[in-house]
């Protein structure tokens, strides 16, 4: 059973659930939630939100227990954080993420959107599937 995503305008208090929105960061969601950001090229705007029922409103981002696929560039050298790209090797990856090397569209582990086709991540190998 998920949650029925809601509209928050005031992010002082941190939202405590997962179907809270609109955030803009991280920083805006409960410890431990990260801000699922939709109306992208690379996650759509209607794009589901983990462990939430509804899709919500069209382009609103949500606070969820995973992050959203994003592409960061192909800054040579730069470290890459949870379900950023794009990385070539486990050491484009901060701390003990590793690189999800994909040929299409193959699911991340413990991320959300779909990403650019072919184009790899960075995951946590020890994040629940």
């Amino acid at each position: 059973v998920g949650f029925d995503l809601r509209m928050v305008k005031d992010f002082a208090a941190r939202p405590t659930m997962s179907e809270a929105g609109d955030c803009d960061a991280d920083d805006e969601c409960m410890d431990g939630l990260k801000c699922v950001q939709r109306g992208t090229t690379i996650n759509p705007a209607l794009t589901p939100v983990p462990g939430c029922s509804t899709l919500g409103t069209s382009g609103i981002d949500y606070c969820a227990e995973r992050a959203a696929l994003r592409y960061v560039g192909g800054v040579s050298g730069a470290v890459r954080g949870l379900c950023d790209g794009s990385c070539t090797s486990n050491d484009d990856c901060a701390g003990d993420l590793l690189c999800f090397a994909r040929t299409g569209d193959e699911d991340v582990p413990g991320c959300v959107g779909w990403g650019d086709t072919g184009r790899n991540y960075c995951y946590d190998p020890n994040a629940a599937p």
